[in-house]
């Protein structure tokens, strides 16, 4: 019948007679086509390279694929009824065989081809660490060996006119000769697949140098200061320190600065060729550190004619031993100090405003000093009291006609003051009154006896008066 679809019946005949046909049911058959199943060419593609399966459409029937081989975690076929298809999901470094059937109707899968897809790796050339050793000849190199491609080795073409020689130029591990110390060597490993070549380098340094951090010294200061290492010639040097709290600004720079010092020894390191020589390799550096004083201003509040004491290093930042000593004198009173800072300043009864002592601390064993200000404010409570009696002998003391509130030039600027002997007759008159009359007219000492005063303020208040005594 080939490929049809054929209704059959049924006739019973029974002594020679026959039935009536049966209902027909249909029957469809199928043949086995000579078409042969084709799945393509075996793939070998590069990592990142899409894959498409290239199979034989059937001339009659239809085809599926299907993974037969290989991890399927991730694996798509995009169109499997299809003879041509994308795949996905194909990881790097496996080996997949896909299976390509045929079928045509009711036979099924009567053929089938395989087809082999790998998905080869693009590798990256790892030539190993550098290596820094200390007066040998030769090394053992040691790259990351190819998982399918070939690698070898190769160097500069004046460095084999040297004498270098590689032993095994395709052993990632193979020993190399010839080195002489206090040189450096490039070596280059190159690894080849069917996805290309990648290489790498590797530096190989021979070390014969010795560390020195530079002379131990003692620094004053803010918390800084600079090293002094001998250059490293070849694989450069790196500063540390036992201390994690010193800040090291530039590790791999000689001459770099450190900071965050701390009072007494603070302990370096200076590291070269990676410590390839061993102790050769590693210099101490000892910096005896005494942080400079950091003084702060002060302010204190001294009443008219009165006396107060403070020490003026409680705020400072002060280590010991230390001096102390005063630059400048005030101007508006007397002082006494001693050596742990503390000042008494008494005011004089003609002095009323801000008065300035200057002082510096020095640490002992340091060059550097820091200076700072006491200032005292005189005589913000003085009044207008007048005096009764003054003995204008240059002792000092009440040798003038001093009204307090009138010390601060600015407080009353319009005001006067005028004296009068026992017969009435004005002796002294002054507009505004400066606190500078010392018991004279026309420059002449007046007697001792009584005399009497009008002050008036000029801020609109009545003027006071009243008598005051002379007394030489």
């Amino acid at each position: 019948y080939g490929n049809a679809c054929v209704d059959f019946y049924v006739v019973a005949t029974l002594d020679g007679c026959a039935s009536a046909p049966s209902l027909p049911m249909e029957v469809c058959m199928n043949v086995i086509p000579p078409n042969a199943a084709d799945a393509g060419p075996d793939i070998s593609v590069c990592e990142g390279q899409s894959v498409m399966l290239l199979g034989q459409p059937p001339s009659v029937g239809t085809g599926r694929w299907e993974l037969l081989a290989g991890d399927p975690t991730g694996v798509t076929i995009t169109n499997p009824d299809q003879a041509q298809t994308t795949v996905l999901g194909l990881q790097p470094g496996v080996d997949y065989v896909f299976r390509w059937y045929l079928s045509n109707g009711a036979c099924v899968d009567y053929d089938f081809d395989d087809v082999s897809v790998f998905v080869d790796v693009v590798e990256d050339a790892n030539a190993g660490p550098n290596i820094n050793l200390c007066n040998v000849t030769s090394v053992t190199l040691d790259a990351e060996p190819p998982i399918s491609g070939t690698g070898k080795w190769t160097q500069p073409e004046v460095q084999a006119q040297l004498g270098v020689t590689i032993v095994d130029p395709f052993n990632p591990q193979t020993p190399v000769n010839g080195l002489v110390p206090g040189n450096s060597y490039i070596f280059t490993w190159t690894v080849s697949g069917g996805c290309g070549e990648s290489s790498d380098v590797v530096l190989v340094q021979i070390s014969n140098e010795i560390a020195f951090a530079g002379q131990d010294f003692t620094d004053c200061g803010d918390g800084c200061t600079q090293l002094a290492a001998a250059p490293a010639g070849l694989s450069g040097g790196v500063w540390t320190s036992p201390d994690p709290e010193l800040d090291i600004i530039s590790p791999n720079d000689p001459t770099t600065f450190v900071c965050n010092l701390k009072n007494g020894d603070n302990i370096l390191i200076w590291t070269i060729a990676d410590g390839a020589c061993g102790e050769n390799s590693v210099d101490t550096l000892v910096i005896s550190y005494l942080q400079a004083p950091e003084t702060t201003d002060d302010v204190g509040e001294v009443g008219y004619a009165q006396s107060t004491t403070l020490n003026v290093l409680a705020n400072d930042d002060i280590l010991e031993p230390y001096t102390f000593n005063i630059l400048q004198e005030p101007v508006g009173g007397s002082f006494t100090f001693d050596p742990e800072g503390n000042i008494s300043y008494h005011a004089r009864v003609d002095f009323v405003g801000s008065d300035l002592l200057v002082y510096e601390v020095c640490h002992v064993g340091c060059p550097d000093c820091s200076v700072s200000n006491l200032i005292l404010k005189v005589g913000a409570d003085a009044e207008c009291d007048m005096p009764s009696i003054i003995t204008p002998n240059d002792d000092g003391i009440n040798d003038a006609f001093i009204v307090p509130c009138l010390l601060d030039s600015g407080a009353f600027p319009n005001s006067r003051l005028s004296i009068f002997n026992q017969w009435g007759d004005e002796v002294f008159r002054a507009q505004p009154y400066r606190n500078d009359w010392r018991g004279t007219h026309d420059g002449e000492d007046l007697p001792p006896g009584t005399y009497f005063y009008i002050l008036d303020l000029g801020n609109g208040e009545a003027p006071t008066s009243g008598f005051l005594i002379i007394q030489r």
